[in-house]
């Protein structure tokens, strides 16, 4: 069904230009893990026997945050960092994310400078908001809040489910990641990463 989805998604912009997708504003969220968890499938050690193998502490869970952040061909959006044991409800969504970062991203009329404080639309009634499917995305009163301040959005069923090769800013979460990957000095803290 999802892959369905996806082919029907792919299928209905086959003939978009690369303007019309410049009209898109890409959002998501996405954690990033104080310690690696690794691929557990990677993790392969030879040896003849299991007492050759050096016990290695693991933490199950990681602690971790919480970022969303959207982006354009020309423009981003502050990063919005989710306070530690805040649970992303619509209210939530609505007031800490959408009204404090992406309003201000689309109000924006600086034509040059870095890329975080440059203007995103050149018209932004021409600009569509892409959300996944997640609960405080897809919730009424969250399409209402970007009907009030004249968003055009994608709805409930446009972004097909699972399909993270179409939203274009999980590869900037990609970036992100390896960038942090790359520092010599890892965190060791929540407030460190």
């Amino acid at each position: 069904e999802h892959q369905r989805k996806r082919l029907i998604f792919c299928r209905e912009r086959l003939n978009w230009t690369v303007e019309d997708w410049k009209k898109i504003i890409w959002s998501d969220e996405s954690p990033y893990l104080l310690y690696s968890q690794g691929n557990s499938k990677n993790d392969v050690i030879w040896a003849r026997e299991k007492d050759e193998v050096e016990p290695i502490e693991k933490m199950k869970f990681s602690p971790k945050v919480m970022v969303w952040g959207a982006m354009t061909a020309t423009c981003l959006s502050e990063l919005h960092i989710v306070p530690q044991n805040t649970t992303i409800n619509a209210v939530c969504y609505q007031e800490n994310i959408l009204e404090k970062n992406l309003l201000p991203m689309m109000d924006r009329r600086r034509a040059v400078g870095p890329i975080i404080n440059r203007k995103c639309p050149e018209i932004k009634s021409e600009m569509t908001f892409m959300q996944d499917g997640a609960t405080c995305h897809t919730a009424a009163t969250t399409f209402q809040w970007l009907k009030d301040h004249e968003i055009k959005f994608w709805g409930k069923n446009e972004c097909p489910p699972n399909s993270p090769d179409l939203n274009l800013i999980k590869n900037l979460w990609s970036i992100l990641e390896e960038k942090m990957k790359s520092k010599k000095k890892q965190p060791q803290t929540i407030m460190e990463l």
